[in-house]
């Protein structure tokens, strides 16, 4: 599902610039035992399964389809090492907010990889197609209460907001409540749809004590 997550900031920017190099990162995970030949026939097996409900019915056609896609996340893995390797970044990566340890790279993703990654992350695999754009607007707002009078001053004052959008199977919440715990001086907001509909919702600054709190 395609997600939306904001960071937002009044006066000076040093806080939000901040925010957004620390988020930098390859999003690239070198799971040890994610290899794509090895998943051919594990995918043939569901495809047969699901039959003529988005699967195959018949086991040559399973076969052509699943060499397709175990191709294509060979392809998607030996990108990702490039771009690791050449120093790519994306705008969004969720190890950078929650390493994943060593010892559990280890293992592999079937060792334990994927269980903790549900728990630390809330999702099994880095967001993809993450785009961010940054706005600045000065705002302004007259001095003293009642209507504005001749001569009477204004008083201005920039806002700048970040704008992070990517593809995630589920919201990644235990990664957001990290942000929310250690950037108390940044207002966040977080929109998404998803089967139960439409979500949207943002956390004031002055609110950010309580929310920690609760999260």
């Amino acid at each position: 599902m395609r997600c939306t997550l904001t960071a937002s900031v009044t006066g000076d920017h040093a806080p939000l610039t901040a925010l957004m190099s620390s988020l930098e990162g390859s999003g690239f995970i070198d799971w040890p035992d994610v290899d794509p030949r090895g998943t051919v026939e594990h995918t043939i097996g569901l495809l047969l399964r699901r039959g003529a409900h988005g699967g195959a019915e018949k086991y040559d056609h399973a076969r052509r389809v699943a060499e397709q896609l175990a191709r294509r996340l060979e392809d998607r893995i030996e990108r990702g090492r490039r771009a690791a390797e050449t120093g790519f970044v994306l705008p969004l990566d969720l190890q950078r907010i929650r390493p994943i340890p060593r010892k559990v790279l280890l293992k592999g993703l079937n060792g334990g990889g994927r269980e903790w990654l549900l728990d630390r992350w809330g999702v099994d695999a880095p967001v993809a197609h993450v785009e961010c754009q940054v706005r600045t607007e000065i705002l302004t707002e007259e001095r003293g209460r009642g209507r504005p009078r001749s001569g009477s001053s204004q008083r201005s004052w920039t806002r700048t907001r970040a704008v992070w959008n990517f593809e995630a199977e589920a919201f990644p919440w235990p990664c957001f409540r990290v942000l929310l715990r250690e950037w108390p001086q940044i207002e966040f907001g977080v929109s998404f749809d998803d089967e139960f509909g439409r979500f949207e919702k943002s956390w004031p600054v002055l609110e950010v004590a309580e929310v920690r709190k609760a999260a």
